[in-house]
């Protein structure tokens, strides 16, 4: 009633890491930025490392910025965290106490992987998840309902996963082989890929392999 029979599924799943950064991270206001701005960073720099194959320069440009102002908010954080405080980022300047090698660079590094994965990751993958098990039907459905009535956490999770199996957060990744430009990468089938050119991997194809999955297009929790 409260949503008048309808709730915005992408909006919420994005609201979500938003919450988690600044009630667990402690991504709240600090060096003149807000929580909204480093879900802009994890957005700008997720869309240029992901999908940005072409090297647009307005994508770039934003992934740039994106990269200066994290920096200067994490120090901030990092400097504004004290060893003895509750939380991750104390956690990390905790073990950086004890490990020469492990320096503040480190713990941005750490922070930074984070914040770039926990947008567009989060939202679209819950986005996606939430479609299948609508789109399966009252069999699947109501077993997911019934499980996360039950506080089943585990179960939840299998119903996700299995989900994300079927329709996952895209349906190929792009890299590059590592090999000379030039010269042949081969394959364990036989199959070669010249050195330097682009290289799609077939994320929802390997979903449905037989020889990883039994019976790969059956909806199974167990």
């Amino acid at each position: 009633d409260q949503h008048k029979g309808g709730i915005d599924v992408l909006q919420y799943a994005r609201n979500m890491p938003l919450a988690y950064n600044v009630g667990y991270f402690g991504f709240g206001e600090r060096a003149g930025f807000t929580p909204q701005d480093v879900s802009r960073w994890g957005h700008d720099l997720n869309e240029d490392i992901f999908y940005n194959p072409g090297d647009f320069s307005l994508i770039r440009a934003n992934a740039d910025r994106a990269a200066t102002e994290m920096k200067r908010y994490l120090e901030a954080l990092i400097a504004a965290t004290r060893p003895n405080d509750d939380g991750p980022v104390a956690r990390l300047i905790n073990y950086r106490n004890t490990d020469r090698l492990f320096d503040d660079d480190a713990i941005r590094r750490c922070l930074g992987s984070y914040i770039i994965g926990s947008h567009l990751t989060s939202s679209m993958l819950t986005t996606h998840i939430i479609a299948e098990l609508l789109d399966r039907g009252d069999a699947v459905l109501s077993g997911a309902i019934a499980a996360a009535h039950a506080n089943d956490d585990a179960l939840v999770g299998q119903y996700c996963w299995e989900a994300a199996r079927f329709r996952p957060i895209g349906h190929c990744l792009y890299r590059m082989c590592e090999a000379p430009a030039g010269e042949p990468f081969r394959l364990p089938s036989g199959a070669e890929i010249e050195g330097g050119s682009l290289v799609l991997a077939g994320v929802l194809g390997a979903g449905a392999d037989a020889a990883a999955v039994p019976n790969p297009y059956e909806f199974r929790t167990d």
